[in-house]
């Protein structure tokens, strides 16, 4: 009888068959696939890739690779794993969905490298596009579910070669841990990434996703995060680095792919800056400050629109201020490279842009101005500023207050609004400073005024207004205590009298009051506020020494034209009351201007007062000839002198020949006794002499009345130079007055 043999082949087969599936899976497929990995998968990335030591459990379907590595043929390692674990589920070949029960990669390393081109070392891990295939339907391939994945310990090392200097991050440990990965069609998954850095930086973000469609949301929170991983990106751009300085931020995070528009992106959260301190190349701080507070952030991407509820800004410190060229010392302006690359194109989509208020307290700012010498230190503290409703629509207001103490004793209060992003900007501000120490600006007021200041409090109350490119503005300013010192040579100083401007407007408790008033065009290439103001006080100060006594006659409440002589009758010294009378006006003038100086010009008129000499000379001589019994205009007294001083013939013949042109006169008698008379006064000797005697009495009664009767201080009423007498329509001749600062 034949054996049957077929029970022995099926326990063969039965045994012998697992025996051999283990032996492949254990021993024969981990080779396979280490040659295919670094054989076949490398040729498709053009990137060599080693492993070591790979197992593969054929009964409990696990893969288990260590040192794993991906290598950069010019750059070396790209991406390395100490080990890699895969748990396969067989079972789930015969359902629905494939199922990968659990991957692990331990101590992952990665390096990111953005090249000079700005080419990133991964994009290069994508195998080559291959050549177009006629376009196939699609295949319905089984929804891959990865019930748990868990990245741990992991380093990222992030390199970019694209700036001017190379920057390098590194950013270790990370742990991240997914649950639930699935491209089943709205299949959640969960994820935990957290990042524990020896710095005590911490990042934690948990999430819900999914990847069919692409959804994303997330609650993120990151504590501590060291501002001086910025320094790279600062080095080369402005001269200063963090010296210390912490991030966080808590928000959430809300992703949606749209394959018919654009994606969404939503953020809602909050972030904060603490004890943050900016240095300079000699590691001193130019800007601190202890914490800015962001509390609600609402950022929508697909909607281009950033909404902030709140910025306050606490402990302001910032020292600034511009070099002997005048350039900026620690914030230079960006070049116009720069600022036409950062430019949005036209095609942008234009930002929505609201900030409900923006706050700075416990403020302190530094100025030094090195332009000038010596240099101007400038010190704003107790710092207050509150900006509303900041927008960057056209139409859209904001409003400000801002107050402030400078250089410890001037306060300062501003308050106004702007529309900053309209066509025509619209700006109004009023500014008010009190108690100011010029002492502070002495350098600026020798160079464009000058003279040094030796004291002085400014009070200011400012308006300006811009509508467009014009402004309009006003400046009541007051001085207190005002004194200048020394004089400064200064090409850039203003060409007037600056000193008795100023004293013209000193008043009697050494206070000044000016008005001026600007306006311009700020599109013009000429215009700067600093140089309108000046012509403007230029102006003032011109207008103001070419007619002081007009200012003098306003003080003293009355017209100022003819304030500014005495007048005298012809050949008298004597001061009439109405001249008492002005001199009164102006020494009360004098009183409320005590910084002026009062020069009195002894002057005549050669011909007038001349005449007048003469005349009263000759009346007097008549007056002692007839003991006073005839005067000098007597027709018998005048007829013989005249024939005694020039002869009965020359007497006859005047007499004929003022018969003769005066034929048709009313009157002739009288008419020729006053030829007479004026003819015997032109012969009195008088001497020049007399004439400077007359101008020295004249000046020497005006200086005793403003000294005796209008009491006014000897060191202030000085005689000057001689100067010709004008005289006036009345026939009463002047003696000039003018002015001068102490």
């Amino acid at each position: 009888m034949k054996k049957n043999i077929w029970p022995k082949v099926i326990i063969t087969l039965l045994i012998g068959l697992p025996i051999l599936y283990a032996l492949l899976g254990f021993f024969l497929a981990p080779v396979l696939l280490k040659k295919a990995v670094e054989e076949k998968a490398a040729g498709m990335i053009g990137h060599e890739i080693t492993l070591g030591k790979v197992k593969i459990n054929p009964l409990e379907f696990t893969l288990d690779a260590e040192n794993v590595a991906v290598n950069d043929p010019d750059r070396g390692p790209v991406l390395s794993l100490q080990r890699l674990f895969v748990d396969f589920e067989i079972s789930s070949l015969f359902m629905d969905t494939i199922v990968v029960a659990k991957v692990v990669l331990e101590q992952p390393w990665i390096n990111v490298v953005l090249a000079k081109n700005g080419d990133l070392n991964l994009a290069k891990l994508a195998p080559p596009p291959g050549e177009k295939q006629d376009e196939q339907p699609p295949t319905k391939q089984k929804p891959l579910l990865i019930e748990s994945i868990a990245i741990r310990d992991a380093s990222l090392l992030f390199e970019d070669l694209s700036s001017e200097q190379p920057i390098r991050h590194i950013f270790e440990p990370i742990n991240i841990e997914l649950e639930q990965v699935s491209t089943r069609i709205n299949a959640l998954g969960l994820s935990e990434i957290r990042i524990d850095t020896e710095q005590n930086e911490k990042v934690l973000i948990k999430s819900q996703f999914s990847l069919e469609p692409v959804r994303l949301r997330s609650q993120i929170s990151i504590d501590g995060m060291s501002l001086a991983r910025i320094n790279p990106h600062l080095t080369h751009k402005i001269p200063v680095r963090v010296s210390r300085g912490r991030f966080g931020m808590q928000g959430r995070l809300m992703m949606d792919h749209n394959t018919q528009g654009p994606d969404s992106v939503y953020f809602q959260g909050g972030l904060q800056l603490s004890d943050v301190s900016l240095i300079d190349k000699t590691q001193h701080p130019v800007l601190e400050f202890i914490n800015l507070d962001m509390p609600t952030l609402d950022l929508s991407l697909s909607d281009q629109v950033v909404d902030i509820e709140r910025i306050a800004l606490k402990g302001l410190s910032l020292e600034t201020g511009v070099d002997e060229q005048g350039r900026p010392i620690h914030f230079p302006p960006a070049s116009s490279a720069e600022s036409a690359s950062a430019a949005p194109t036209k095609e942008a989509q234009p930002l929505k842009f609201y900030l409900g208020e923006f706050t700075i307290s416990d403020g302190y700012i530094k100025y030094d101005d090195r332009s000038i010498t010596p240099a101007v230190h400038q010190e704003l503290s107790n710092l207050q500023v509150r900006l509303g409703n900041i927008s960057n629509g056209e139409s859209d207001t904001a409003q400000f207050h801002v107050e402030t103490t400078v250089n410890s004793t001037g306060n300062v209060v501003a308050d106004g609004h702007l529309r900053p992003f309209a066509a025509d900007p619209d700006i109004e501000m009023t500014l008010a400073l009190a108690d100011y120490d010029l002492i502070k600006v002495s350098p600026y007021a020798g160079r464009f005024i000058g003279y040094e200041i030796d004291r002085g409090l400014l009070g200011l109350d400012a308006s300006y207004k811009v509508n467009g490119t014009k402004l309009e503005a006003t400046h009541d300013i007051k001085f207190s205590n005002f004194t200048l010192g020394t004089d400064v040579e200064s090409p850039d100083a203003i060409k007037a009298p600056i000193k008795l401007g100023l004293s013209l407007l000193t008043d009697s408790q050494n206070r000044i009051t000016l008005n001026l008033p600007v306006e311009g065009d700020l599109d013009s290439p000429e215009f700067s506020l600093g140089s309108v103001i000046r012509k403007s006080f230029t102006n003032l100060i011109t207008k103001l020494v070419s007619s002081p006594f007009t200012i003098l006659g306003n003080i003293a409440g009355v017209k100022g034209d003819n304030l500014d002589f005495v007048g005298f009758y012809p050949g008298a010294a004597q001061l009439t009351e109405s001249e008492q009378n002005k001199l009164i006006n102006i020494s009360n003038a004098l009183k409320d201007r005590p910084q002026l100086i009062l020069t009195i010009h002894p002057g005549v008129d050669k011909n007038t007062d001349m005449l007048a000499l003469k005349t009263r000379r000759f009346d007097m001589e008549v007056e002692q000839m007839t003991s006073g019994k005839r005067h000098g205009h007597d027709p018998k007294i005048l007829k013989k002198l005249y024939k005694k001083q020039f002869g009965s013939k020359e007497y006859d013949r005047k007499l004929d020949s003022f018969r003769e042109k005066s034929a048709d006169l009313d009157n002739p008698e009288v008419r020729f006794i006053e030829a007479l008379r004026q003819d015997l006064i032109e012969k009195q000797p008088v001497e020049e002499k007399m004439l400077e005697e007359l101008a020295d009495r004249r000046v020497q009664n005006v200086q005793d009345f403003l000294l005796q009767k209008a009491e006014i201080a000897k060191e202030r009423v000085k005689i000057g130079k001689r100067k010709n007498g004008d005289v006036t329509e009345a026939g009463i001749v002047s003696n000039k007055f003018s002015v001068t600062s102490k």
